[in-house]
Parts: C-alpha cells; sequence; structure tokens
C-alpha cells in the first residue's frame, strides 16, 4: 500500500512518539509498503515550545493540498493533533478522504503543563478532532476503552512495536556491569528510564531502599535539583539508542515509577534486552504484560523490586518478543482505511519516499 502519514512530531526531536513513528515507517518499507510522511520540515514553520514535542507548520494548507493530491495514497494516517494534523483532517473531510487517526500524545496533559488549559476542555476538542476519522489508534486497550465511552466508538488499540534486534541482551559475556566513565557498578543495578520530572513519579524510584546501584537515563525540568537530593545516583543524561540497550542489558532491574494510561516503551525496551521490570500495577501494564512472567507488578516498588530479581532474564525478553515491529505493523496496516482512488481522478500518482525539507 502507498500511504501518506501525516504528523507534527517528527525529527530532530527524538522523544517516544518520534522514535515510534521512524520505526513504524521502516517496518512498512521493509514489509514492501510505500510510506510517506508529511512534517513540518517540508513547510514554513517555527519551533514549537519544548513541552509541546513537536514543530508548528505555518498556514500548511495550500502545500499540503498539493502533496496529498500529489501522493495519490492508497490509505492516509493523521498522527498528531497540531497545525499539520487540524489541515490535513479539514482536506481529508473537503475531499470525501476517509483517514485514520492516533490519540497517543498525552496532548491534553501537556496543554495543562505548558499553557495551563483544562484537561477537560482540550480532551473534548481532541474528541472532535478524532470523531471524523475511519478508526482512532489509541496507544493501549485502557485508553481505547475510554475513548470508546467517551463516544469514539470507532477507537481501537494499538501498541507501537519495540526493536528486539537493537534491544537484545547482551552477548558473549554472562556480565551485566555497564562499564566506560562509570566503571564497574556494585549489583544489583536498579535503572530508570525516562523524563526527569516529577509527575513522572520518578521519585518513587530515588527514594526506594534497596542495595546496589542506581541509574538514571533521560533527563527533565526536575533533574537539578533532584541530582542535588540523590548525589548517590549515577545520572547518565540522555543516550543514544545504541548506548540505550546496553545500558538496559547491564541492568538487573527497570524500574518504572509511573502509573499513565499510555504503554510505556522504554519498559518493552528493557524486557527486550532481557531486563525485568518493577512497577506498580497500572491498568496499561497490567493489560500490556500482566499474564506474563516479564515482570513484577505490585503496589509497594520496594515489594515488586524484590520480585523482579527472581525473574529470569529469558522470561523477560520472550515478554517484549510479542510486540517486535513486524507484528505491530501489520497490525497498524490493518487498521488503516483503504482510500477508493477512483474519487480523485486529480490526483497524480508518484514514487513514495520519506520526503526531506
Amino acid at each position: 500500500m502507498k500511504i501518506l502519514i501525516v504528523t507534527d512530531a517528527w525529527t530532530p526531536h527524538t522523544h517516544g512518539l518520534v522514535m515510534a513513528l521512524t520505526e513504524l515507517v521502516r517496518q512498512l518499507q521493509a514489509d514492501g509498503h510505500e510510506p510517506q510522511v508529511l512534517h513540518p520540515g517540508l513547510f514554513r514553520h517555527r519551533a514549537g515550545p519544548g513541552w509541546l514535542g513537536m514543530d508548528l507548520a505555518l498556514l500548511p494548507g495550500r502545500a499540503l493540498l498539493r502533496l496529498m493530491r500529489e501522493a495519490a495514497p492508497d490509505a492516509i494516517h493523521i498522527a498528531t493533533e497540531g497545525p499539520l494534523g487540524w489541515a490535513a483532517r479539514r482536506i481529508c473531510l473537503a475531499q470525501g478522504w476517509g483517514f485514520t487517526s492516533a490519540w497517543w500524545l498525552r496532548l491534553p496533559q501537556r496543554l495543562r503543563r505548558g499553557l495551563r488549559l483544562p484537561v477537560p476542555w482540550t480532551a473534548a476538542l481532541l474528541r472532535h478532532f478524532h470523531r471524523p476519522a475511519q478508526r482512532v489508534l489509541a496507544g493501549s486497550q485502557a485508553q481505547a476503552d475510554a475513548l470508546q465511552a467517551a463516544g469514539l466508538a470507532q477507537a481501537r488499540a494499538w501498541v507501537a512495536g519495540v526493536d528486539t534486534r537493537l534491544f537484545a541482551p547482551a552477548r558473549g559475556t554472562s556480565s551485566r556491569q555497564p562499564h566506560g566513565p562509570l566503571g564497574p557498578l556494585a549489583h544489583p543495578v536498579s535503572l530508570y528510564v525516562g523524563a526527569v520530572a516529577l509527575d513522572q513519579r520518578v521519585e518513587d524510584f530515588l527514594r526506594l531502599d534497596v542495595p546496589g546501584s542506581k541509574l538514571v537515563c533521560g533527563a527533565g525540568p526536575d533533574q537539578p535539583a533532584l541530582r542535588q537530593r540523590y548525589p548517590n545516583v549515577h545520572w547518565l543524561g540522555f543516550l543514544p539508542r545504541a548506548a540505550l540497550a546496553a545500558v538496559y542489558a547491564s541492568a538487573d532491574v527497570l524500574v518504572h515509577p509511573g502509573r499513565g494510561e499510555e504503554p510505556p516503551a522504554t519498559v518493552l525496551e528493557a524486557l527486550a534486552c532481557g531486563t525485568p521490570v518493577a512497577a506498580y500495577p497500572a491498568e496499561v501494564l497490567l493489560q500490556l504484560i500482566g499474564q506474563t512472567r516479564a515482570a513484577a507488578l505490585h503496589d509497594d516498588l520496594r515489594e515488586a523490586w524484590h520480585e523482579a530479581l527472581r525473574i529470569g532474564r529469558h522470561e523477560a525478553r520472550a515478554g517484549a518478543l510479542r510486540f517486535a515491529w513486524p507484528r505491530a505493523a501489520e497490525r497498524f496496516v490493518h487498521e488503516l482505511h483503504r482510500l477508493d482512488r477512483r474519487t480523485d481522478a486529480t490526483a497524480a500518482a508518484t514514487p513514495f519516499k520519506i520526503m526531506q525539507a
């Protein structure tokens, strides 16, 4: 299929949504599909605020319509609800093109944090945005259920995949100690990966009374204060993905202290590296891995930590293999709405590619 993906979030941003979209595009290409990505870099745009995680295309409508017509896609997917997403939505409705959309950026929470807009207001606006879509892809079954209860009956769960080749157990050695500038670390090695922000409950990990070493990979607004408060923690900052995979594989347990509604990519990445997970029993994790032996979910995070250390690394790895990208991409294609291209006689078919600015 020729699949057109419209997104306001794209490189050079490196957060989870961008990583998921780039991995999805790579897998679609490997499967023989022809994805094309329309992103802000193709239009006159300005950088968005850091908390938003996207750039802002400026009045993209006319240029976007031209590119969408030239693409002559078999399916259109609107991945975000920014300026490009709204423009693509207007064009699809005006042209009679069916489309799918995705609800996975936690935009209401970001707008509350950045602009202090009440979550109910922005959530209602987003429901209006997604209502015409043939399918709304939610990041978890719990989120899909909530959207259906809110009136979006077409919501379906779609969990982004994990790169099980990059994120894999360490080879050629039984040692799991991270080396480099830190040198050997005392075991067990406990790891947190994600935003260093109090709303991510990172301090639940930092306060955890367990032996061994603690590592934090990531950055965020509360990092300076937390580094002063917890000087014995090893703060690694933001790492490239290959380096992050090595750290996952070297750790004894990943501690995920969040209770959010979206499936955290870090959990699947750690499991793919054979690193068991200790976490609270959030609904999304219960649905994702609650029936496996890959993770320990407990209301007492310390109890979960001790239980996770008894999980075999092969069991952790097995918990992630169900979410490898080939399977996730197949599910994505299954949910797409295929266009009847005869309805747009003016569209000119052109080769698909990821377009660069």
